[in-house]
């Protein structure tokens, strides 16, 4: 049943096409190239120095259509990888086939109740800016128990790594690297690995925050920003998000399956940390993460950013899950996670979609009106290039297209990449 719920998101992966961003970064690099787009970004536009630097590294800079759609199915195993590796940290009682079976249980929930598909895996600039950063996240927590030097300096780097991501990755790590230290009251063998987590984290932060690209972009922004206005709507934000993402039976199922196999942990295993401390944590670090947006955009946050936040609240919530398991009744693992994926055949999400858009043929026909439309651009000869708009685009990996103006952005970008004048969707 878990291959049923993985199978079509990894199926689709072989049908992504670059959009929006992706032909813009790369454009950068080939008039910049790479460290001249670094500083261009850096100086120009934003602080994200270390998805700026992977975004510059686009398979559109090869001309590889081939290796963009190997991107979305090698983010999906490493998920699952990084996953198996936290709980082979922080669950040792668990067998390897429980471990593979709850980290793809995990994939699984992700995938299917994550706010969007197309521009969290599919689309490359959103997967490395948005959801990397959180396989980077799980497996910097999964080395937290490694008391030794070079596993501290490893850890550091990913947390630089995962503040140059995102704004909304820097807040959740900053949050969390507090937590760890707070949690080394309980744990003083964490102490100095969570003061070597918080310097990275910080100096990481100010990296991002103090990048003079910031202040040129807050500029498309010329509302007043009100950090006491901004603080109520983020706590009233991060509340309604996690009511609506607890409220799913999947989720229930899954929670149920964290406690049931938590129940059989072993004593040394059991956090030191009351669960409801641990939830009221976990929703400081949701709230952390939803800052950045709706400071800057003071309104909902771009379904790209409450991808990662949905990803902090999901594991989260599952972790404070398994160490609650000693105080409830079990089952066996298996039984439990057969029973999430039930729920999430049955109840739908993004697995039914995901589903329609392979065997309706939209996802293939999609595919092939991509690559008619480049050997168009390729084989035009006139001014302005004139391209059909895509028909009936599957909604899991399609979120944005060529306009009619040719002076739109994401018209200008492809017809530099091609080396075009004009091109235009009609």
């Amino acid at each position: 049943m878990l291959l049923a719920v993985l199978a079509p998101f990894v199926i689709l992966s072989f049908y992504a096409h670059p959009q929006g961003d992706d032909f813009h970064m790369v454009n950068t690099v080939a008039k910049l190239g790479f460290w001249g787009a670094q500083v261009h970004w850096y100086t120009e536009w934003q602080g994200r120095f270390f998805s700026a630097a992977l975004l510059s590294a686009n398979p559109l800079l090869f001309r590889s259509i081939a290796l963009y759609k190997l991107i979305p199915a090698i983010l999906i195993v490493l998920m699952a990888h990084a996953l198996s590796q936290l709980l082979k940290t922080f669950a040792p009682e668990l067998s390897g086939w429980d471990r593979i079976c709850a980290a793809l249980a995990v994939v699984g929930l992700y995938l299917w109740q994550m706010p969007s598909p197309a521009e969290g895996i599919y689309w490359y600039t959103g997967a490395m800016t948005y959801v990397f950063p959180c396989v980077l996240l799980i497996y910097l927590c999964g080395a937290l128990k490694i008391n030794w030097w070079a596993a501290r300096v490893a850890m550091g780097l990913l947390a630089l790594a995962i503040c140059g991501s995102s704004e909304t990755t820097m807040m959740a790590l900053v949050a969390l690297s507090i937590g760890v230290l707070l949690s080394s009251v309980a744990y003083p063998e964490l102490r100095k690995t969570a003061g070597v987590l918080l310097g990275f984290a910080v100096i990481g932060a100010l990296a991002v925050v103090l990048a003079p690209g910031n202040h040129v972009r807050l500029g498309y922004f010329p509302h007043e920003h009100s950090f006491g206005k901004a603080v109520f709507a983020d706590l009233v934000s991060a509340a309604r998000y996690c009511v609506q993402w607890m409220v799913s039976l999947p989720l229930a199922a899954a929670t149920l399956a964290a406690l049931c196999m938590g129940k059989r942990a072993k004593t040394e295993s059991i956090s030191k940390i009351h669960p409801l401390l641990a939830l009221g944590f976990l929703f400081v670090i949701v709230a952390s993460g939803l800052f950045p947006s709706i400071w800057v955009i003071q309104g909902a946050p771009p379904q790209r950013a409450l991808n990662t936040v949905y990803f902090v609240f999901l594991t989260g919530w599952l972790a404070n899950a398994y160490y609650a398991g000693s105080y409830f009744p079990g089952v066996p693992g298996f039984a439990s996670i057969a029973m999430l994926a039930a729920a999430l055949l049955v109840q739908g999400g993004n697995l039914r979609p995901a589903w329609d858009d392979l065997l309706s043929g939209r996802a293939a026909r999609y595919d092939r009106q991509l690559k008619e439309t480049y050997k168009r651009i390729t084989e035009c000869r006139e001014t302005p290039c004139v391209v059909p708009p895509l028909e009936d685009p599957p909604a899991t990996l399609f979120f944005d297209d060529l306009k009619p103006d040719p002076e739109d952005w994401r018209n200008e970008s492809v017809a530099f990449y091609f080396g075009k004048k004009d091109v235009i969707s009609r």
